[in-house]
């Protein structure tokens, strides 16, 4: 142990600049290293914000897509609902047609009964008027 203690007691100057020398070199690579650690995600912080900017390109035009089609779903809804409208109006007046047509063929074949009756009357003078032109 003395030896080592008359060695370093010697060599001290000398061991204090290999020392050193071996710190400087240490962090001159720590630095080199962080350096390139930093460019690197530098780089990727880059890349981040790049696919952040696609993203958010991508979510508005999304956004704009579906407020183009709601806006479309809505004047169809309105057309729609219009369209119902117009077909319960038809089919309201269609039951109203009803009772029209139901009335047109009632009185059609009250003026079909009549009509028989008349004929079965002309029928009746025009045996009459046989009969009579056949006794005289």
């Amino acid at each position: 142990m003395q030896k080592v203690k008359d060695f370093v007691y010697k060599h001290f100057a000398y061991l204090f600049i290999i020392i050193s020398a071996l710190c400087i070199c240490g962090g001159v690579y720590l630095f080199h290293v962080s350096d390139e650690i930093y460019q690197h995600d530098g780089a990727t912080i880059q890349h981040v914000e790049e696919y952040n900017d696609g993203a958010t390109a991508t979510v508005q035009h999304a956004t704009d897509k579906i407020a183009t089609a709601q806006a479309k779903l809505s004047r169809t809804n309105r057309k729609l609902e219009r369209a119902v409208g117009r077909a319960q109006e038809l089919q309201r007046g269609a039951v109203s047609n009803t009772g029209i047509i139901d009335e047109c063929q009632s009185r059609l074949n009250r003026c079909q009964e009549l009509l028989s009756d008349a004929e079965s009357i002309y029928k009746d003078v025009e045996r009459g008027d046989r009969f009579a032109g056949e006794n005289e």
